[in-house]
C-alpha cells in the first residue's frame, strides 16, 4: 500500500477485535453486514469485505493507493434468471382482480401452478421476482392507464415460458364531492 510517497506493509490480521487493536492491517470479514439492525430480518445478509486500517493520516491532503492480488474478482449473479423449461405448465388465467383495482393501482391474480417456488411478472416490460403466491399488486400508477402484464412459473426444473401479454387499466379517478 502507498500512503502519499511512502510504501506501508500491511499485516493480516485473524480477527475483528485485533483489527480493532493495530494500524497498518487488513482484516478478511466473511461475515460483514453492511445493515447490522437487519440480520433479525434474514440470516443471508452477511457479505466477505475487506477492511483496510492505515496509522493516522490525513485522507483529504494525502493519496492512498492499494493494490489487491490473488483475489478472484468475478461477479456472482445472485438472483439469476433461470431458464426456460418447455415442461413446466405456463400459469393460466391472469386476470384483473377488480375489487381489489383502484384508480392508482392494479391487483392479478391466476391461476396457481403445482410445485411452483415462486412467480415472475413482466409488467410494462418490467420484471418483477420472487412472487410468493398468484396474486400482484402494482401500485403507484395514474389512474385510468393501460398497463401490459404476463406472468411464469419458477419451480425446481426450471422456468415456464411467459403467459401472452394481457393489458389491464387503473380505474378512473372519481372526484370527491366538498
Amino acid at each position: 500500500m502507498k500512503v502519499g510517497n511512502d510504501e506501508v506493509q500491511l499485516t493480516e490480521v485473524n480477527s475483528i477485535e485485533e483489527f480493532e487493536k493495530q494500524a497498518n492491517c487488513f482484516y478478511f470479514d466473511q461475515h460483514y453486514l453492511t445493515n447490522p439492525y437487519l440480520k433479525e430480518f434474514d440470516s443471508k445478509l452477511e457479505q466477505s469485505f475487506l477492511r483496510i486500517k492505515i496509522g493516522q493520516t490525513d485522507v483529504v491532503k494525502t493519496d492512498l493507493t492499494v493494490n489487491i492480488t490473488g483475489v478472484d474478482a468475478t461477479p456472482v449473479a445472485v438472483n439469476k434468471i433461470p431458464a426456460v423449461n418447455d415442461t413446466v405448465a405456463i400459469p393460466v388465467e391472469l386476470k384483473q382482480d377488480e375489487t381489489k383495482t383502484t384508480d392508482t393501482a392494479i391487483s392479478v391474480l391466476w391461476e396457481p401452478v403445482l410445485r411452483s417456488e415462486s412467480y415472475q411478472l413482466k409488467i410494462d416490460h418490467l420484471l418483477y421476482t420472487n412472487i410468493k403466491k398468484p396474486q400482484f399488486t402494482l401500485n403507484s400508477l395514474k389512474p385510468d392507464t393501460l398497463h401490459e402484464f404476463q406472468v411464469r412459473v419458477v419451480t425446481e426444473k426450471g422456468a415456464s415460458a411467459w403467459s401472452p401479454k394481457v393489458n389491464f387499466k387503473t380505474k378512473i379517478q372519481v372526484e370527491k364531492e366538498k
